[in-house]
């Protein structure tokens, strides 16, 4: 009986070991003879970067110099002229007791229009909350985006709606202690702060800006043309020392429009006369611009000049940031040039691995790199799809369907 018993077990494991070796002969000869590679999608993003110089014709504002200046207007508002852009104060105390009295004066217009008869009698609180919580999205949204001006907007809109909101809702009775302690902080305040000790105008009309970094008078849109690639590169680096004029309280701009200067990498898509977006580092905005020119600076490289009939504060923000020239960014299958074959019908496609079989599938190039090609993405199963298995030796014809 053991004798028996262990032949069976022998014959089983034999057994075992027979399909064991033929799977492992199959799967041999399928896989592990066949070089292959999967389709996996793949991005490539075409666009250029570099640094770039803003050239615009600019007009210093100066002053007499000394005390703390509290600005009247952001970044890129246009002003008109002899309007005042700065008010000076001895310290910072008073700028800040400024700001503290323009606060207090808004809050009791909040509250006093709050309690204006008629205000709350025909308001359901309903509509109140719905109108808060849809102005608190547009707040988020706006600090997001880093609008600070929107912020503030929205948020003085949501404060004002919750002031009645507490009306509505007997939260409180009445604002009259609360408007009659403010306007005493109020009168306490405007003794204390001191009157500002010189006001500065705008010269002309144009567009505030509230710096000036010393290349307002050398650096104009009309002399930008001349520079050299490296006068470029020292103002990139900073390597040129400029220093800043003078008691200077910022500048104006003469228009909108400005010139980008860059020095890139020659590359055979970047010509003139061409309309492109650029993304700056300070700013989430795509900026419509154009190509002025493209001069070669040797050494694989290219002067290029950019034109862009934008202007905001981002835009301002600094002389030199680094752009992002935008190009189209590409999202296929990745297929290596090696792997590419011709069917019987001069059809371009691939030689793919289904099962124990290898079949042709045709490609659809959407891009060309050096040694890949990125194939449309499709659901259409005479094309290769995602994740078939490519195969990058070559195939006899008898070994293809």
């Amino acid at each position: 009986m053991r004798s028996s018993a262990t032949i069976k077990v022998m014959t089983v494991l034999l057994s075992l070991f027979v399909v064991v070796m033929v799977a492992y002969q199959v799967y041999y000869h399928f896989n592990e003879k066949r070089d292959t590679v999967e389709a996996e999608l793949y991005t490539y993003n075409d666009n250029v970067t570099g640094r770039g110089v803003f050239v615009r014709d600019e007009t210093v504002i100066t002053y007499s110099g000394g005390g703390v200046l509290e600005y009247k207007y952001a970044d890129a508002s246009k002003v008109s002229k002899g309007s005042t852009v700065a008010n000076v104060y001895e310290s910072e105390k008073d700028i800040l007791n400024v700001g503290r009295i323009a606060q207090l004066e808004d809050r009791i217009a909040e509250l006093t229009r709050a309690e204006q008869p008629g205000t709350t009698d025909y308001i359901q609180p309903e509509s109140l909350k719905s109108n808060i919580d849809a102005k608190y999205k547009l707040l988020i949204s706006a600090s997001i985006d880093n609008d600070f001006e929107t912020v503030k907007k929205y948020e003085n809109e949501i404060s004002q709606i919750m002031s009645i909101y507490n009306l509505v809702t007997n939260a409180t009775d009445s604002y009259e202690g609360a408007v009659s302690s403010l306007k005493s902080e109020l009168k306490k305040l405007k003794k204390e702060v001191k009157k500002p000790k010189e006001k500065i105008d705008a010269t002309d009309t144009g567009y505030f800006v509230s710096y000036a970094d010393g290349y307002e008078a050398t650096l104009t849109k009309e002399k930008c043309v001349n520079l050299t690639k490296q006068q470029i590169l020292d103002i990139v680096e900073g390597n040129d020392h400029v220093a800043k004029p003078p008691n200077s309280a910022g500048k104006l701009l003469k228009d909108y429009s400005c010139k980008i200067l860059m020095v890139i990498d020659n590359d055979e898509r970047v010509v003139s006369g061409l309309y492109i977006k650029a993304m700056l580092s300070a700013s989430k905005e795509a900026y419509n611009v154009y190509i002025d020119s493209v001069k070669d600076a040797g050494d694989g490289q290219s002067i290029v000049i950019l034109s862009c009939d934008s202007l905001d504060a981002a835009l301002v923000s600094e002389r030199v940031q680094r752009i992002e020239l935008v190009f189209d960014d590409y999202t296929g299958l990745k297929v290596p040039r090696e792997a590419i074959r011709f069917n019987d019908k001069k059809e371009k496609g691939v030689y793919v691995i289904l099962g124990q079989d290898v079949q042709f599938k045709k490609i659809d190039i959407i891009y060309e790199g050096d040694d890949y090609v990125l194939s449309k993405n499709t659901s259409n199963e005479d094309y290769l799809l995602l994740y078939d298995q490519i195969l990058l030796e070559a195939v006899k014809s008898g070994n293809s369907e």
